[in-house]
């Protein structure tokens, strides 16, 4: 669907879409780029981009999403085993803690 018949849709239903969030991601590696235009708004080209909190790349390997994966459950593995160090032992000094952790 074009720029043209998006605009006129979304004119003829009256479901405005809000030009400045709207952009355009070129998919495979033969895509020519071209840029692309909804109303009056040039549409930003983007790279990457995160919807219902699933990171999309334009090569479509989910690389991003899986790192992006790891790297939140490691940090909240280290908030569990801080809260846990510091439950199982009640008196401890910064030294010993540092120790532990």
């Amino acid at each position: 669907m074009t720029g043209k018949l998006c605009s006129r849709w979304s004119e003829e239903w009256f479901l405005k879409f809000n030009e400045e969030k709207c952009k355009v991601m070129h998919v495979g590696r033969n895509n020519p780029g071209y840029s692309y235009r909804l109303g009056t708004t040039e549409l930003v080209t983007t790279q990457e981009e995160k919807d219902l909190g699933i990171f999309i790349t334009n090569n479509l390997k989910p690389t991003l999403q899986v790192s992006k994966a790891a790297a939140k459950a490691n940090s909240m593995s280290m908030v569990v085993l801080v809260g846990l160090i510091r439950k199982t032992f009640i008196c401890m000094d910064g030294e010993m803690f540092l120790t532990l952790y």
